[in-house]
C-alpha cells in the first residue's frame, strides 16, 4: 500500500474516533453541542407554502391524553374477547420486545421495533408503509402521538421527528440527546419530551414547536436517565416527569423552570398520573405514592413491594385506584383518597409484562383490559372484581393495549402486530 493509502485510512480512523468521542462519549449539552436541538427540514418543507400543516388537537396520545390516565369510553357493552389475529411480525432484533406500544386513530395504526424501524399499517393489517431509522440500532422504544396530518415519534438514538402519516415523509428531524425512549406530549401545538444522555446519565425535558421542530427550551440536567413520559397539569401549567435516580419533578411549561421535587430514592419508570389536583405513580421502591399537583407534598404512600413499573389507573366513578402489581401477581384496587388496599384479584404476571392496563367505561360498568398471564389479556370487571373474558395471544407481550373502534390491539414479543375484536 502507498503512503497515500496509509494516509487516508489512518486520517478515515482517526475522524471516526473523534466524532464517536465526540457525539457518543461526551457529555450532553446544548451550549456543548450546536448539532443537538436544531431541526432538520426535509427539502420540500416551507411553512408559507402548506407543505407542513399546522399541528392540531391530538388524535392519539400514549394513555389517551395529558393526564397519562388510560381510560376509554365506549357506547357499547362489552363482556367477551375474540380470537386474536396476528399480522406482520415486528420485533426479532435486538431487544425481541414490544416496547413501542400501537397509536391509531381513524387514518389506521403506526408502531415501532426493535430492529429501529417504524410502519403505518391500515385495519386489515397491511402495511402502508415503512420508515427505517439508520441510527437507532436499539430500537424505537416511545409510542407515536398522532395528531390530523402528522405523527411525532423519537428513537433510541434520540432523535424526534415529524411524519406525514398518509406517506411516512420526514417533515422535520430534531437531535435531543443519546436517546429518547419516551412518548411526546402534545399540547397547544407544541411537544413535550423527556430525554437522555449517556454520559454522563442525565434527563431532561424539552418544549419544542411541533411545526417546525425548533427547540424552545430546554430543562436543567437531572441526576439520571429519564424513561417516564411527561403529563401536563392545565391548572397548574406544570409538567410531570421521573428518572431513574427516582425523583419526581414539576417544570414550568412556560420556560422549564424546576418548580419542585421529591426524591423516591429508586428508579421512576411510568408516567405519572394526573387526577383531580393529584399525581399517582408508582417506581421500584415498591410503592405506590400520592401527591399535590401544585405543590408537591406527599398526601399517602402504599407498600406494594418489589419494583413497580405499571402506570396505575384512576376509577373516578369508584373513587379507586388499580394497580397491576407483577411482585404479587396480582391486581390491586386502592382507596383513592386514602391509598388503603381495597381488594385484589390474584393474576399470574410476569414482571416485564406487567406495565399498563385500559379501562374502558359505558354507561352500565367499567372494565379493565390488562395482561393476566404470560400470553393471556383478560377483560376484567371493576365492580365485580371478575375476570369476565379472556384471550390467549400465544406469545408474551410488553407493549401497552390500545383500543379503537370495537378492537384491542397489541404489539407482540418476538412477534408481530395483533387484533382481538370485542363483543357484547
Amino acid at each position: 500500500m502507498n503512503s497515500r493509502g496509509s494516509f487516508l485510512i489512518l486520517f478515515s480512523v482517526t475522524s471516526f474516533i473523534v466524532i464517536f468521542q465526540f457525539f457518543i462519549l461526551s457529555p450532553l449539552s446544548q451550549y456543548e453541542f450546536s448539532f443537538f436541538h436544531q431541526p432538520i427540514h426535509s427539502e420540500n418543507f416551507v411553512i408559507a407554502s402548506g407543505s407542513a400543516p399546522s399541528p392540531t388537537a391530538s388524535t392519539f396520545q400514549l394513555f389517551q391524553d395529558a393526564s397519562r390516565n388510560n381510560r376509554i369510553k365506549l357506547r357499547g357493552s362489552f363482556t367477551k374477547l375474540a380470537t386474536p389475529v396476528e399480522f406482520e411480525r415486528l420485533n426479532y432484533g435486538r431487544h425481541l420486545a414490544s416496547k413501542s406500544s400501537p397509536a391509531i386513530d381513524n387514518s389506521g395504526i403506526y408502531v415501532g421495533t426493535d430492529l429501529g424501524d417504524f410502519i403505518a399499517f391500515d385495519f386489515d393489517g397491511k402495511e402502508r408503509w415503512k420508515l427505517r431509522f439508520p441510527l437507532a440500532v436499539r430500537g424505537v422504544h416511545g409510542t407515536a402521538t398522532l395528531d390530523d396530518h402528522s405523527l411525532y415519534i423519537g428513537d433510541y438514538a434520540g432523535v424526534l421527528r415529524r411524519l406525514e402519516k398518509e406517506t411516512g415523509q420526514i417533515i422535520w428531524s430534531t437531535p435531543l440527546g443519546h436517546a429518547i425512549g419516551t412518548s411526546p406530549l402534545l399540547k397547544g401545538g407544541f411537544l413535550y419530551v423527556s430525554y437522555e444522555s449517556s454520559s454522563p446519565l442525565r434527563g431532561y425535558m424539552a418544549k419544542i414547536d411541533a411545526l417546525n421542530g425548533q427547540v424552545l427550551w430546554n430543562s436543567q440536567a437531572f441526576p439520571e436517565q429519564s424513561h417516564s413520559s411527561p403529563s401536563y397539569d392545565e391548572k397548574n401549567h406544570l409538567l410531570f416527569f421521573a428518572d431513574n435516580s427516582g425523583r419526581l419533578h414539576a417544570l414550568s411549561e412556560e420556560d422549564g423552570r424546576l418548580v419542585w421535587n421529591v426524591d423516591f430514592e429508586k428508579p421512576i419508570k411510568s408516567p405519572p398520573v394526573l387526577s383531580n389536583g393529584r399525581i399517582y405513580v408508582g417506581g421500584w421502591d415498591g410503592k405506590i405514592h400520592c401527591l399535590e399537583a401544585a405543590t408537591g407534598e406527599v398526601l399517602w404512600t402504599t407498600e406494594i413491594r418489589g419494583e413497580f413499573q405499571s402506570n396505575p389507573v384512576v376509577s373516578e366513578e369508584k373513587k379507586e385506584l388499580l394497580i397491576l402489581s407483577p411482585s404479587t401477581k396480582s391486581l390491586l384496587w386502592l382507596d383513592l383518597a386514602t391509598g388503603k388496599k381495597k381488594s385484589s384479584l390474584p393474576l399470574n404476571l410476569s414482571p416485564r409484562q406487567a406495565l399498563a392496563g385500559i379501562l374502558l367505561i359505558n354507561s352500565s360498568q367499567e372494565a379493565l383490559v390488562a395482561p393476566c398471564e404470560e400470553h393471556q389479556i383478560c377483560l376484567i370487571s371493576v365492580s365485580s372484581k371478575k375476570i369476565l373474558a379472556k384471550s390467549d395471544l400465544k406469545k408474551s407481550f410488553s407493549s401497552v393495549p390500545q383500543y379503537y373502534r370495537g378492537k384491542l390491539w397489541v404489539s407482540l414479543d418476538q412477534g408481530g402486530l395483533t387484533s382481538i375484536s370485542l363483543f357484547p
